[in-house]
């Protein structure tokens, strides 16, 4: 999620957002699985150099939006800092609901941030669907590439939705020079 994120960030038309990855468990310093490492090796997405590390309530303090891949993450991510209940979402949460925001008049990230997190009060309270990305640690070469594709899809929209609003930085600076 976070090497895909980031290079779509990286390439759209601003390269103010910052992209960073951390673990709620497991060890850290373990590089990209082989397999997952090869998915993204197929579209294009360099995974050299990445090392896991784990979750702080730092890192969670330093986002202006967290993605997780499951719900149950989410949930560690919020316990680590309730705080940022408002701002973490699963990816395929945002994503589902970055365009509806973006829609409903989102006009800079921050307000992006608010439009999902409000769209998923109402979502809420009519259902739920699976908004996880399954684990393709144990899975073969194509559970692998199928996970990869569920994450280059869900990316590609919240990017998308980021880019369409990005004119400051999430916190909102004059100046543009807050964190991302």
């Amino acid at each position: 999620m976070e090497r895909m994120t980031g290079r779509l960030l990286a390439t759209g038309r601003s390269a103010g957002f910052d992209v960073d990855s951390a673990g709620t468990h497991g060890p850290a310093g373990l590089p990209i699985h082989p397999l997952t490492a090869a998915a993204l090796a197929r579209r294009g997405v360099p995974a050299e150099g990445h090392a896991s590390r784990l979750l702080t309530p730092d890192v969670v303090a330093w986002a202006d939006l967290v993605l997780t891949a499951e719900r149950a993450h989410r949930a560690a991510v919020v316990a680590a800092l309730p705080e940022a209940a408002d701002r973490t979402f699963t990816l395929l949460e945002f994503a589902h609901r970055a365009g509806r925001a973006v829609d409903l008049g989102a006009t800079d990230p921050a307000d992006l941030v608010a439009g999902v997190d409000a769209l998923g009060r109402e979502d809420s309270a009519r259902g739920t669907r699976s908004d996880d990305v399954p684990d393709p640690v144990s899975g073969d070469e194509n559970g692998h590439e199928s996970v990869a594709e569920v994450i280059r899809q869900a990316v590609v929209m919240t990017a998308d939705a980021l880019l369409s609003t990005d004119q400051r930085d999430l916190r909102g600076g004059p100046d543009g020079s807050g964190e991302e």
